[in-house]
């Protein structure tokens, strides 16, 4: 949803390479460098399967970190080949978000979708839900 907010006010173009908003990502091999789209994170086209060990048994709290182990996946098939679903790429969808509009994330999802739909006791923090009386 803010990506496709940021191509509205004609900040990010999704046929544009990742690699345009994130120079510091890298992917598995010069093709996928080269050749990934910001559409081909948005619709898991990348090749890239999902590689969750990549993402739950050795978790980080740094999403600069989990942009590193990108390098590392080996894809299963060609860019635009299959539909494979990879968290890594929602990750990098929110990254590219952040540097565009120089925000966090979840700032950016508050003030451009949880608060505009009134969505008041949505957030992010298991500490805040637990306070919530219907947690």
């Amino acid at each position: 949803s803010l990506l496709g907010m940021l191509q509205k006010e004609n900040k990010i173009n999704l046929d544009n390479p990742v690699r345009e908003y994130l120079p510091e990502l890298k992917f598995y091999n010069d093709n996928m460098n080269n050749q990934i789209i910001v559409r081909d994170l948005m619709t898991h086209r990348t090749g890239l399967p999902r590689h969750d060990y990549s993402w739950y048994l050795f978790s980080s709290t740094s999403r600069d970190s989990l942009l590193r182990r990108i390098q590392y996946m080996q894809p299963t098939a060609g860019i635009r080949e299959k539909w494979q679903y990879n968290n890594f790429m929602f990750l990098v969808q929110g990254m590219i978000a952040e540097k565009i509009n120089k925000k966090k994330w979840e700032v950016l999802v508050k003030e451009n979708i949880f608060d505009k739909l009134d969505m008041t006791r949505s957030n992010f923090s298991v500490l805040t839900m637990s306070k919530d009386s219907n947690a």
